[in-house]
């Protein structure tokens, strides 16, 4: 214990104390929960992160993983849905974090999947095969774009997605 540390009477908050508190005050997402002057509550629609401060790397991860976990699609039929399903059903409890950008994913790649399969179904009559292309474009574009923010602790802001989990 240094003697600034003795000097100091034990009720007193630390140096390291109040620097812990001012940055876990000032750690938070702007238009999240946690932000001071998002208190009156918001929208859903409105496009602003509902999770708190944003406190570990380890979070940003998993929430990156959620979303880049769709391209396991490409390999096996629905598994574009099933593994942001197992990702999201692992670590909603864990972290409001990961349960936001779970929750963000899913919706996403079931509005994808079934985006096209309407395209394919209008493909019979030529129509559906522009849809198609430009769908998995924006599909994979847009994969890539929510999982580049969650790693930044930013919303998804993906578009064309359905609001079947909120």
């Amino acid at each position: 214990m240094t003697q600034a540390q003795q000097d100091r009477p034990e009720d007193e908050p630390g140096e390291e104390q109040s620097q812990a508190e001012e940055s876990q005050h000032t750690n938070y997402v702007p238009g999240s929960a946690a932000d001071p002057t998002m208190r009156q509550g918001t929208s859903d629609m409105g496009g602003t992160a509902y999770y708190g401060p944003v406190s570990s790397p380890e979070e940003r991860n998993w929430s990156m993983l959620a979303h880049l976990s769709a391209f396991a699609g490409l390999l096996f039929p629905f598994a574009n849905i099933a593994a942001p399903l197992i990702v999201w059903l692992i670590f909603r409890a864990r972290s409001d974090m990961v349960d936001y950008h779970g929750k963000r994913a899913l919706n996403f790649q079931i509005s994808m999947t079934i985006w096209i399969v309407l395209a394919v179904m209008f493909s019979f009559v030529l129509i559906g095969i522009p849809f198609l292309i430009g769908l998995s474009i924006v599909s994979i574009v847009w994969t890539i774009v929510a999982a580049v923010r969650a790693s930044r602790g930013d919303p998804p802001g993906y578009i064309l997605s359905i609001g079947f989990m909120r």
